[in-house]
């Protein structure tokens, strides 16, 4: 008796999943690496993951490049298809979900605009004139 191959139980488009959304990951890293464009890098967005169980944390923070010191802005966690995504600020405060990568784009936008986040970018520039 002959050997049989076994029939595959994966497709071969393996790959091919149409076109998909970038990761909420991705979405914060550039977000990031934006904010280091327009301080001329003497503040960055900087990004802590870890998994929690089934789902994925993103940790946000506001990172002086010139000081040992980073301010935490909020936690974004998901599960591994990406969205919805839930924004944490604190673990005593209710959390904000985002349904799809256009309304959680648009919330960042909300919170990066906010005074006291533009305050905080200033804050941190200026730390790091007086060092540097």
């Amino acid at each position: 008796m002959g050997e049989s191959t076994p029939t595959p139980l994966w497709p071969e488009n393996l790959d091919e999943d149409g076109a998909p959304e970038d990761t909420p990951k991705l979405i914060l890293e550039q977000a990031g690496r934006e904010l280091g464009d327009r301080t001329a890098g003497k503040v960055v967005g900087e990004l802590q993951t870890r998994s929690t169980g089934d789902k994925l944390e993103h940790s946000f923070y506001l990172r002086s490049t010139e000081v040992d010191y980073r301010y935490f802005m909020f936690k974004v966690r998901h599960v591994i298809t990406g969205f919805p995504v839930e924004i944490i600020f604190s673990s005593d405060a209710p959390f904000m979900q985002c349904s799809n990568q256009e309304a959680f784009e648009a919330e960042l936008r909300r919170l990066f605009s906010d005074t006291q986040t533009r305050q905080i970018v200033n804050r941190l520039r200026n730390l790091a004139r007086e060092v540097g």
